[in-house]
């Protein structure tokens, strides 16, 4: 191996050391290397999380209100129930007036025939 300035002995020769530093310098060039690809990896990784998110979302929201069906449906319901609520209040007004007919109408006739009774009796 041979004997450096300082009379110590050298570990390994300079050819050595310098096949050394060639493969460490290849290395580190494909260390970065890796590491480019492994940054664009992860960006390609973090816009397909994105997307795929932002699908999971769109289909979430497609299952639950198809093209706004839901909002639709919900519209269309509440007209049904203002017109059943209009039908049952002129159904209740009718029945009002059908009750109050039948109630009076005895009495209205009970007057007219006691009117006609009284005209009779004193017309004899």
């Amino acid at each position: 191996m041979g004997i450096n300035d300082h009379g110590n002995e050298q570990w390994y020769s300079n050819k050595d050391l310098f096949e050394m530093l060639q493969d460490l310098k290849e290395d580190l060039h494909n260390t970065r290397i890796d590491l480019r690809k492994y940054n664009d990896l992860r960006g390609t990784i973090a816009e397909l999380q994105k997307a795929q998110l932002s699908q999971a979302e769109a289909c979430k929201k497609h299952l639950f209100d198809p093209d706004g069906a839901t909002a639709k449906m919900q519209i269309e319901i509440n007209y049904l129930r203002a017109q059943v609520e209009e039908y049952r209040s002129r159904v209740k007004g009718r029945k009002s007036v059908e009750e109050g007919f039948l109630r009076w109408c005895g009495w209205v006739f009970g007057l007219v025939d006691l009117a006609i009774s009284l005209i009779k009796l004193f017309s004899s």
